[in-house]
Formats: C-alpha cells, sequence, structure tokens
C-alpha cells in the first residue's frame, strides 16, 4: 500500500515533470547545467532550505526550473547523509574551538545559557556549515556538470529512441485506421 502511493507521488512528483521537459526539447547543454545546479543546491546545509538554495541557483545560472527542482528531490537521501560532514567541518575549520559540538557540550549550553545564547551557538554551527557550503559550491558544480554531461547524452539518447518508436507505432496506428476507413468507403 505505502509502496504503491510512494511510487505514485515518485511518478507525479519527478519522472513526468521530467519527460515532459525532455519531450519538449531541452537540449543538452541546459540539462547538464540544470541536473549540476539542482545536484549542488540540493545538498545545501540547512534542511528545509534546498528548494530555494536551487531555484536561487537556477535563477543565477538560467537552468531548467523542473530538472533542477526534480533532481534536488533526487538527491535528498544525499544531503541528510552531507549534513553531518558540512557541521562537522565548519566547526573544525570556520569556527573558533569554543563551538565543538558534543552531546554533552550540548546539554550544558542549552541548560545553562539563555535561550539567545543558545540561538546563537545553533547559529554559528549553520553558519560554518553555510561556509563549507559556500567554499565546496563551485568545485561541487564542476564536477557534477562533467558527471552529468554523458548522463545527459544517455536521457537524450533514450527518449529519442522512444519517441521514434511512439511516433512510428502511431504512425502505423493512423495508416490502419486510414485503410479500415478506405475499406469501408469501397464497400459501400
Amino acid at each position: 500500500m505505502i509502496y504503491k502511493r510512494m511510487k505514485t507521488f515518485i511518478d507525479v512528483k519527478i519522472i513526468l515533470p521530467f519527460k515532459k521537459e525532455i519531450q519538449n526539447g531541452i537540449s543538452e547543454k541546459l540539462l547538464t547545467k540544470s541536473i549540476s545546479i539542482g545536484f549542488t543546491g540540493g545538498i545545501f546545509p540547512i534542511p528545509g532550505l534546498t528548494l530555494l538554495c536551487s531555484f536561487l541557483l537556477q535563477y543565477l545560472f538560467r537552468g531548467s526550473f523542473i530538472i533542477c527542482q526534480s533532481v534536488n528531490v533526487i538527491v535528498t537521501p544525499l544531503h541528510l547523509l552531507s549534513l553531518k560532514t558540512f557541521y562537522q567541518s565548519g566547526m573544525n575549520y570556520i569556527l573558533p574551538s569554543s563551538y565543538t559540538m558534543s552531546i554533552d557540550n550540548l546539554m550544558n549550553i542549552i541548560s545553562t545559557h539563555s535561550i539567545f545564547e543558545t540561538l546563537q551557538h545553533f547559529f554559528a554551527y549553520i553558519l560554518g556549515a553555510v561556509c563549507i557550503w559556500f567554499l565546496l559550491s563551485p568545485f561541487l558544480l564542476g564536477f557534477s556538470y562533467l558527471a552529468s554531461k554523458p548522463l545527459s547524452r544517455v536521457i537524450l539518447k533514450r527518449f529519442k529512441q522512444l519517441r521514434s518508436s511512439s511516433s512510428s507505432s502511431s504512425n502505423n496506428k493512423k495508416n490502419n485506421q486510414v485503410e479500415q476507413s478506405n475499406n469501408v468507403l469501397k464497400s459501400v
């Protein structure tokens, strides 16, 4: 039951818009650029803001909105796995040593500090992670662009084959219908 709902959701929200965008005639360069933008924005280290980040990158680099957002949703598991790396790197390389994170330190901050000081510590952790993402994002964009180039070729080639086979089968159906109508007219 859950599997069917999940499959329906993925088909309706990711696969069908992706297919429609490709069937509308997207170029290989735009598809590659959009995939890399969606990937880079999709691992932005603040949960809940990856769609906004992808949208801003898409607007800045002129990618396809639908492809960017689809890829963004697809890389959500990678986003969740990368959060610890971004936050840990931010604490180690960007923030002063007083911001080291551990469960004991976190509980101490929550219990001994005011709400504003606690929020200040959380904001510092987030800021460190975002700084690491900003430092890595040009490399992520470049790497994902190079990695998605062959993928874009394969996707476009496959959809062209599907489109040509479906158009030839629809032409065959039309021809059969025309022949049937001609046969009916001859018999009358």
